[in-house]
C-alpha cells in the first residue's frame, strides 16, 4: 500500500464510523417507531418531532465536525500505526 491509500484510510475511518452510527443503525432504529407514534398524534406533532430530530442532528454533527477540524493535525500521527512506523508518511 502506498502513502495515498494510507492517508485515505486514516481520513475515512471517522466519517465511516459516524455514517454507521447515524445513517444505518442507531438513529434509524430509534427514529422510525417514534415517528410512527407521532404520526398518530397529528400532522403538527409529526412535523415538530421530525424538525427537532433534524435540528439536534445538525447541531451535533456540526459541533463534531468543528471540533474535528480544530484538532486535525494530531490525528494522522496518532490514529494510524502506518504513519508512526514510516517517517516519510508523516505530515
Amino acid at each position: 500500500m502506498g502513502v495515498a491509500s494510507d492517508a485515505f484510510n486514516a481520513a475515512f475511518r471517522i466519517p465511516n464510523l459516524l455514517r454507521d452510527l447515524f445513517a444505518e443503525n442507531a438513529l434509524s432504529n430509534a427514529f422510525v417507531p417514534v415517528l410512527t407514534a407521532a404520526r398518530g398524534a397529528g400532522k403538527d406533532e409529526e412535523n415538530r418531532f421530525a424538525s427537532n430530530i433534524l435540528n439536534t442532528l445538525l447541531l451535533t454533527v456540526g459541533l463534531i465536525t468543528i471540533l474535528g477540524m480544530m484538532s486535525r493535525p494530531p490525528w494522522p500521527g496518532s490514529s494510524e500505526s502506518a504513519f508512526r512506523k514510516s517517517p516519510e508518511k508523516r505530515p
